[in-house]
């Protein structure tokens, strides 16, 4: 433990966890300098991912200097290199089961290999996060919301677009995807999609079009005002990156559920009792080969403590994953990784949007939770993506542990134009329902009232 105490890191993101959906983008980071990346668990659905800290400045500083070079072809590439992975982890599931165990793990390995490749797009919202965005903020304050703001649809707004004018079953064939997220969820239902019809107002639908066109007009002026090629470059990836933050996580989910049926033929091909697709999903990748090659099947009890959230992933710069299942230890690690942090009345975060406001507090802390959200509230979440717009249209406030000033929270609060403090990085832990806050995004800072 002495070499781990010495270690300090940064907490990355809270997402949906599985071996299967984290590998991919933990070998990008240890593949490209990485020192350790630690996945605590939450729930059995939910971890917390920590970055070995300076590896992880390092690691974001060379990525952005790298597409900073190649920016041109990094923006153009993106829909070509989303269409080559959905072609690849798409698969047709009877075609399924006449592959031969080769040719599963062949396709597998083309699959894993497709989403770590997809990393440098997974990884660059944070490292503009880190560095790029407050030095355009000051160069350009006035015009930081319209280099922030995306020009074009993303697949979500897509979506509600068919949803308006389509039938709920068509919607959910073509997009109830949007729901799996660590390989374990079911797809979104006809009836959930028939759910979010009646929220929907033709009005609201013909204004997100208008913006994005009045965007890319006033875009387009502006960026030709800008004369110094190396801060021009900065401000169109910063403008893109505004659409693709949201757009890459549509495309994540997607390469995960097209890679549900390879996962569920291999429980067909495990054939053991109590084996279902949340075990098969925390299989490392040298597990599945031994499966497919020699029949060695791991014991239960170890994958379900990975399945179940009764364990830490570590994974380590030039070794195997480790998985900690020995409570002193989590316990041990969970001190190091969280840091100390004394319980306050006062949570300081980012400015996204200033505005001074006081109103309860409602913790969301998975889409499962948004039906709490109130008209009138507080919402305080890790993080948030277009499934809560609706709801954080009822906000006063938004307050998240994550996030940097192009993040989703960010860009919706603006234009809600409602006060918004992100990164706080303790807000889900610290703040719970009901509790009276007042929100100075004048200033960063949260206090508790009562």
């Amino acid at each position: 433990m002495s070499n781990r105490r010495k270690e300090k890191f940064t907490k990355w993101v809270t997402r949906p966890s599985s071996v299967a959906r984290n590998i991919a983008f933990m070998d990008y980071f240890i593949m490209n300098g990485g020192k350790r990346f630690i996945v605590f668990p939450i729930d059995k659905n939910r971890a917390t991912y920590y970055l070995e800290e300076v590896s992880y400045k390092n690691f974001l500083k060379k990525l952005l200097k790298k597409e900073l070079k190649n920016w041109k072809n990094h923006i153009k590439n993106y829909f070509k290199d989303i269409k080559k992975l959905i072609n690849i982890a798409k698969v047709d599931k009877d075609k399924l089961k006449k592959l031969s165990n080769k040719e599963l793990w062949d396709y597998y390995q083309n699959y894993h290999k497709a989403m770590v490749d997809f990393g440098s797009y997974v990884y660059m919202p944070f490292a503009l996060e880190e560095f790029l965005e407050l030095k355009i903020y000051k160069i350009f304050p006035e015009k930081f919301d319209l280099i922030t703001s995306p020009n074009k649809l993303n697949e979500f707004q897509t979506m509600l677009l068919m949803l308006f004018k389509g039938k709920p079953e068509e919607v959910a064939r073509d997009y109830g995807r949007f729901n799996v997220y660590s390989l374990n969820e079911e797809p979104y239902s006809a009836e959930y999609f028939r759910k979010l019809k009646k929220t929907l107002k033709e009005k609201e639908l013909k204004t997100i079009k208008n913006q994005l066109r009045k965007n890319h007009l006033e875009f387009g002026k502006f960026i030709k005002s800008v004369k110094d090629e190396n801060l021009k470059a900065k401000c169109i990836l910063m403008h893109e990156y505004a659409f693709i933050r949201t757009d890459r996580v549509d495309a994540f989910k997607h390469a995960l559920f097209c890679a549900i049926s390879f996962f569920d033929r291999l429980v067909e091909i495990i054939n053991k009792p109590d084996w279902a697709r949340r075990e098969a999903i925390n299989l490392l990748p040298e597990e599945i080969k031994q499966i497919l090659f020699y029949k060695n099947t791991p014991a239960l009890n170890d994958i379900k403590k990975r399945s179940y959230g009764k364990c830490i992933f570590d994974y380590h710069k030039g070794k195997k994953m480790i998985f900690i299942t020995d409570k002193k230890e989590i316990e041990k690690i969970k001190k190091m990784v969280e840091g100390d942090y004394k319980k306050s009345n006062i949570i300081k975060g980012v400015i996204a949007n200033g505005g001074k406001t006081t109103g309860k507090v409602v913790v969301v802390l998975n889409k499962e939770e948004l039906k709490k959200v109130q008209k009138g509230e507080v919402l305080v979440a890790a993080s948030t993506e277009p499934i809560y717009t609706p709801f954080m249209k009822n906000s006063i406030a938004i307050i998240t542990d994550e996030g940097g000033i192009t993040s989703h929270a960010a860009i919706i609060s603006r234009e809600l134009g409602i006060p918004c403090i992100i990164g706080t990085k303790i807000a889900t832990k610290v703040l719970k329902d009901g509790d009276l806050v007042e929100v100075d995004a004048n200033k960063g800072i949260v206090k508790i009232l009562k």
